[in-house]
């Protein structure tokens, strides 16, 4: 076994697997995170508040920060974009159902480029 460079040791669990930091993985990951951030901006998973209510929220939660969304104006209105996952708040409001909202528990992104479908990922 020495000659083999094998030793006795205690077997231990681990979430890695041989092979999860070579470079092939690596770049596979990065690429695979990227199309997936891609694929993200198509998918309903999005809510689009105004400022009153992102300040609201923020006084409600005083962990809140609203530099984690995207934020844009539209009609000269400051508007906030965040994902559902960002907040329980806004999960339970998407699935409310309430104000036209979607049944897919979102909105589409307003960054979606117009010319890509939306996407349901499960």
């Amino acid at each position: 076994m020495n000659r083999l460079n094998f030793k006795y040791a205690p077997k231990k669990k681990t979430y890695y697997v041989d092979g999860h930091e070579t470079p092939e993985t690596v770049a596979y990951r990065k690429k695979y995170i990227l199309s997936y951030m891609k694929d993200e901006l198509c998918c309903y998973r999005w809510i689009q508040l105004t400022e009153y209510k992102v300040s609201q929220l923020e006084q409600k939660d005083g962990e809140f920060d609203r530099r984690i969304g995207y934020s844009y104006q539209i009609d000269g209105n400051n508007m906030f974009e965040f994902h559902v996952d960002d907040h329980d708040d806004f999960f339970d409001q998407c699935n409310k159902n309430e104000d036209g909202a979607t049944p897919f528990g979102g909105y589409l992104s307003v960054r979606k480029p117009e010319h890509l479908k939306p996407i349901i990922k499960i």
